[in-house]
């Protein structure tokens, strides 16, 4: 079997993945489709500075204090 990468507009998904599933299963599958409109919407996390977390000296076992909490 080959793979084929397409990067289409929304206008015609529909159709060509309609056209796709006209084809046997076992001729054609459709391994996964992605709607990349969700990932052109960025967020630049190095302009904020976090300083929350700071205080901690040891990191390990505050989160082991953490989870023995949720354990209770």
């Amino acid at each position: 079997m080959y793979t084929i990468k397409l990067k289409v507009n929304k206008n015609v998904l529909d159709k060509i993945l309609y056209f796709l599933k006209n084809f046997p299963e076992k001729d054609v599958k459709i391994i996964e489709t992605i709607n990349n409109d969700s990932f052109e919407k960025t967020i630049d996390f190095s302009k904020y500075k976090l300083k929350s977390f700071k205080k901690i000296n040891n990191p390990v076992k505050w989160q082991n204090l953490i989870r023995d909490e949720w354990e209770r």
